[in-house]
C-alpha cells in the first residue's frame, strides 16, 4: 500500500520491489517471492501509465533529438556527480540542463565514480572472501561480512537507474531531486562501516567518531539553510541556477518571464535575449523563447521587432498561441482597438486560461473607457495568476472609475462579446 501510495506521488520509487528483494536478501539470507509478487505487478501497470503519459504530453525525447550515444555519455558523468552531490551537496540549482558538450571533468568524474562503484560491488558481492562469507545472516549480524556494503552500492545503481537518461524525459541532464531514493544505499553502506569499525574501538576513537558527526551535521544544516534561502522566489531561485550551471539558457528564459510579467522589462527582455543566445543543439524549443520575447517586447513597445518575431512564428506556425498574442497586442498599439478586441476574444475563446490575454482584453476595454468590462478582464487575469503585479497596480488605480458604472462579471464577458458586432 505505501509503495503504490509512494509511486502515485513520485516514480521514481519504481526500483521498490528490487531493491526490497535486495534488502531481504541481505537482512535474512533468503527471499521470499510471494512478498514481491504484488509490488511487481503495481511497478509494471505503472511503467506502462508513466511512458504512457509522459509520451502523450511530448516530455519524452526520441533518439533523433537526444542521440542514444549522447545518453550513455551523459549517464556515465551523470553517476559521478549523483555520488559527489550525495556526499557533498554543494552547487545545488533547480534545474541542470541537457546540454552538449558535456565537460571533460563530469565525464572523468563519472568514470572514476562508476569503476569504484563496479570494484565495491565485486569485492563485496562476488569475490570469493564475499560467498564465503555470505550474507549479514537472519538472527544477529556479521560483521566479517562483505555483502551489505555490495547490497548498498546495489541499492545506489539501482535506484538511480531509471533518472540516468536512457529514456530521456524533458530537459535536464540530472537532477538532485532524484539522489534522496537512491542516496538510502550509500548510507546504508556507510552506516554499515562505521558501525564496523567502532566495534572493537577505543574511547579514543569513540570522541573522535562523535566530534566528527557532529561536525558534518552542523555543516550540513548550515548548508541547508543556505540552500532554502534560494528558493524564496522566482528571482533568487533562476539568479542561483545561472551562476552555478554552465548552460543556463532555461533559467534565463524563466527569469526574463518572470522579470517581465512584475513589469521589470529591461531586464527580463536583456535575460530573454541571453536565452536565445545559446546554440539550439540539445532538442530546446527555440520558438518558445522567441513568443516570450516578442510577447516581452510588445509590453515595452518595442513593435517592429516584436512584429517581425511575430511573422516568423506564424509562418512556422499558424496556430501558435504566443504569435497570435503578440498580433492582438499589435493591433491594440497601433490604436485599432476593434480588431485588437477581436482577436483577443478569439485567443481566449481557445484558451481560456491565458492571463496575460485577459490582462490585454482588459486594458483593449479601458482604452475605450469600457471600466467595468476592464476590471473584470483584470481581475481574472489575475485570478488566474496572482502574481501580476502590474495588473495588481491597474485595479487598484482604476477601481474608482469602475465603481462609478454598472459591473461586469467576468464569466459573462466572452458571452455578451461572443454576439457582439
Amino acid at each position: 500500500i505505501f509503495f503504490a501510495m509512494a509511486f502515485m506521488a513520485k516514480p521514481t520509487v519504481i526500483t521498490f520491489p528490487i531493491l526490497a528483494i535486495l534488502l531481504e536478501y541481505t537482512t535474512t539470507g533468503r527471499v521470499r517471492w510471494r512478498n514481491i509478487e504484488l509490488p511487481l505487478w503495481i511497478c509494471l501497470i505503472g511503467i506502462m501509465i508513466t511512458l504512457y503519459v509522459q509520451s502523450m504530453g511530448g516530455a519524452i525525447r526520441s533518439a533523433d533529438v537526444v542521440p542514444i550515444a549522447f545518453r550513455l555519455l551523459n549517464a556515465i558523468a551523470s553517476i559521478g556527480i549523483y555520488v559527489r552531490q550525495s556526499l557533498l551537496p554543494a552547487d545545488l540549482a533547480v534545474l541542470y540542463p541537457l546540454a552538449r558538450p558535456i565537460a571533460w571533468q563530469h565525464l572523468l568524474s563519472g568514470t572514476l565514480a562508476c569503476l569504484g562503484l563496479a570494484a565495491v560491488f565485486w569485492r563485496c558481492g562476488l569475490s570469493r572472501a564475499a560467498r564465503t562469507r555470505g550474507p549479514t545472516g537472519f538472527a544477529a549480524p556479521k560483521y566479517d561480512s562483505l555483502f551489505p556494503y555490495a547490497a548498498g552500492i546495489g541499492w545506489f545503481i539501482i535506484g538511480l537507474a531509471p533518472m540516468l537518461g536512457f529514456v530521456q524525459v524533458g530537459n535536464q541532464a540530472y537532477a538532485d531531486r532524484y539522489t534522496y531514493w537512491p542516496s538510502i544505499g550509500l548510507s546504508l553502506a556507510l552506516a554499515w562501516g562505521i558501525a564496523r569499525i567502532m566495534r572493537n574501538r577505543p574511547r579514543s576513537v569513540d570522541a573522535a567518531l562523535t566530534v566528527a558527526g557532529g561536525a558534518v551535521i552542523l555543516t550540513l544544516a548550515t548548508c541547508a539553510l543556505r540552500q532554502v534561502s534560494y528558493w524564496r522566489n522566482t528571482d533568487t531561485l533562476f539568479t542561483r541556477a545561472i551562476q552555478v550551471t554552465s548552460w543556463p539558457r532555461l533559467a534565463h528564459h524563466n527569469l526574463g518571464i518572470d522579470l517581465c510579467l512584475h513589469g521589470r522589462l529591461p531586464e527580463g527582455i536583456w535575460h530573454l535575449r541571453q536565452a536565445m543566445s545559446y546554440p539550439v543543439n540539445q532538442g530546446f524549443q527555440k520558438s518558445q523563447i522567441e513568443a516570450d520575447l516578442a510577447v516581452c517586447l510588445t509590453l515595452h513597445d518595442e513593435v517592429d521587432e516584436a512584429r517581425q518575431i511575430a511573422i516568423r512564428l506564424n509562418e512556422a506556425n499558424p496556430r501558435d498561441m504566443n504569435a497570435k498574442l503578440v498580433f492582438a497586442m499589435l493591433a491594440r498599439r497601433c490604436h485599432n482597438i476593434p480588431e485588437a478586441e477581436r482577436r483577443f476574444r478569439e485567443l481566449l475563446r481557445e484558451r481560456p486560461t491565458f492571463a496575460i490575454a485577459w490582462w490585454e482584453l482588459g486594458a483593449a476595454y479601458a482604452d475605450r473607457n469600457r471600466w467595468p468590462e476592464a476590471l473584470a478582464a483584470w481581475r481574472r487575469a489575475l485570478a488566474l495568476q496572482p502574481d501580476l503585479e502590474p495588473v495588481a497596480k491597474l485595479l487598484r488605480d482604476h477601481a474608482q472609475r469602475a465603481a462609478e458604472q454598472t459591473p461586469v462579471d467576468w464569466r459573462m464577458l466572452l458571452v455578451l462579446e461572443r454576439f457582439a458586432p
